[in-house]
């Protein structure tokens, strides 16, 4: 066992709306936020270990672009604070400002406010370097349970990740520094008729556990890609968070403390062909950020941080939930943190064998996600990146997790 530590920071980043149009991501062009529902937030949450640190970073928002998580870091190295184990994940909310480039008044101009963007750039390094510098002593709780009919899935097949993983930071005296809470569902309960700036169900859920057992809570996007969204029954986003929440906290209430064994940390860098010719064409008229190609390919990364009992595992994009299980299954268990739309945008990330690129791009139809993709091999490409970072851990405790019921897998809807 180790002498761990943890500890939390949070800053808020919900707009100032004055008179600036703040277009809203997620749901067509010029769509503009009006008011406020649920405030945006950065909530960090930093570990360290001997001289090993980890910082996951949460943030309400779509996504992030590469140079915005490398500028993060760059910054933080500045200040000492070594940038390898950094994760900033986005919620994926669609209720938050452009900050790809795809939302803006029309679809030939891009949404993105590069001050407002910087303002979350610096929010996101000021909250990481608050909590790592107020670390304490920390041990973990951690449990997985599932929300059964709790996700719609409108792609054939149905295919679904309900699995609710939640991991506890406590001092020793059972005082909560933190929560962690990983699901594979799309914050998107606000549809394309809200002009509301919103965290969504993922904000209501972190504010039901913070309520409840204290400390602060971040909510990890899991293989949301597809049309994965909440079975509202007739149940708003803030009913859906406090339900996720009473789910995730009935399964730790009964889990027992695990010892964190160690803090290891490793990120791969590698290259994936930019195959769409629409995402090309968008970076080439800065629609999107201007990215740099190594012959043809864009550069992204995958992070990975092991605790010995339970891996964070970054992924740059947002995969189909098949591909999500095999991401999970290559991890050691028995606790496994999918963390997507993850230091990057990849777009859509599917398995190499349903990848069928649409005829008619502006049309897409059941191919909505091969649009969104940056090319046919990308699933393919990641995972042997992927098993490259676990390396000689890949799956080593996965029978003894299965027999445990941690079984984390994509399974088909019904």
């Amino acid at each position: 066992m180790i002498e761990f530590f943890a500890g939390v920071a949070t800053r808020n980043i919900t707009p100032t709306l004055n008179g600036t149009p703040v277009f809203l991501a997620g749901s067509g062009n010029d769509r503009r936020a009006t008011g406020v529902d649920l405030p945006l937030m950065v909530r960090a949450l930093a570990m360290r270990a001997d001289e090993q640190t980890a910082i996951i970073v949460a943030v309400d928002l779509i996504g992030l672009d590469y140079s915005d998580v490398e500028l993060v870091r760059a910054e933080l190295a500045q200040r000492e604070i070594d940038p390898v184990g950094v994760i900033v994940t986005c919620t994926h909310t669609h209720s938050a400002p452009d900050t790809l480039g795809l939302w803006g008044p029309d679809a030939a101009t891009s949404g993105v406010d590069l001050h407002y963007l910087a303002h979350v750039r610096q929010a996101i390094v000021e909250a990481a370097a608050e909590a790592l510098a107020f670390v304490c002593p920390a041990q973990l709780r951690a449990a997985t349970t599932y929300m059964p009919h709790a996700i719609l899935d409108t792609r054939a097949p149905q295919i679904i990740d309900d699995e609710i993983v939640v991991l506890s930071f406590e001092k020793p005296d059972g005082e909560v520094i933190g929560t962690i809470l990983n699901f594979a569902c799309h914050p998107a309960m606000l549809d394309a008729t809200s002009t509301l700036l919103s965290a969504d169900y993922t904000g209501a859920a972190c504010a039901a556990v913070e309520a409840q057992i204290g400390g602060t809570a971040l909510y990890i996007s899991g293989a949301l890609s597809g049309v994965l969204a909440p079975a509202t029954a007739g149940r708003d986003r803030h009913e859906i968070g406090q339900a996720y929440a009473e789910a995730a906290l009935a399964a730790l209430a009964t889990a027992p403390l695990v010892d964190a064994e160690q803090l290891v940390v490793r990120r791969t860098t590698f290259t994936l062909p930019l195959e769409n010719p629409r995402r090309a064409r968008a970076h080439a008229a800065e629609l999107l950020r201007p990215r740099a190609l190594a012959d043809g390919a864009l550069t992204t990364s995958c992070t990975l941080i092991d605790l010995g009992p339970v891996q964070i595992l970054s992924i740059p994009g947002q995969p189909l939930p098949a591909l999500g299980s095999v991401f999970k299954q290559l991890l050691p268990g028995p606790l496994r943190i999918l963390a997507c739309s993850a230091d990057d945008d990849m777009g859509y990330i599917l398995p190499d064998a349903v990848f069928v690129p649409p005829a008619d791009g502006q049309n897409p139809g059941r191919q909505y996600e091969a649009r969104m993709s940056i090319g046919a091999t990308t699933g393919s490409r990641m995972l042997a990146a992927v098993r490259g970072l676990v390396g000689e851990r890949m799956g080593a405790g996965w029978p003894a997790a299965e027999a445990a019921g941690y079984r984390g897998e994509a399974r088909c809807a019904g």
